[in-house]
């Protein structure tokens, strides 16, 4: 049981450095209701002009939000508490 707990704040944790990283505000991370709606949202943050190195760096933070998905609404939970 504490194991997964632990993945949860773990997860928080990358997830929210994550969206510091893309400029991606929380509530629009909270409001996504599926794996498709956070997609969309995170590419329409991607620079059009970007360098290759600021492109690896948000492409690298959304995957971080992409894997950890599978806890989105425990990840809330623990950013909203943290908050």
């Amino acid at each position: 049981m504490l194991s997964g707990f632990n993945n949860v704040v773990h997860s928080a944790y990358l997830v929210d450095k994550a969206l510091k990283k893309i400029n991606m505000d929380f509530n629009e991370y909270k409001k996504a209701s599926n794996m498709s709606e956070l997609r969309d949202n995170v590419y329409k943050l991607m620079k059009s002009n970007a360098s290759v190195k600021e492109m690896y760096d948000f492409m690298s933070a959304a995957e971080i939000i992409f894997r950890n998905d599978i806890y989105h609404d425990d990840i809330v939970k623990e950013l909203e508490n943290k908050s």
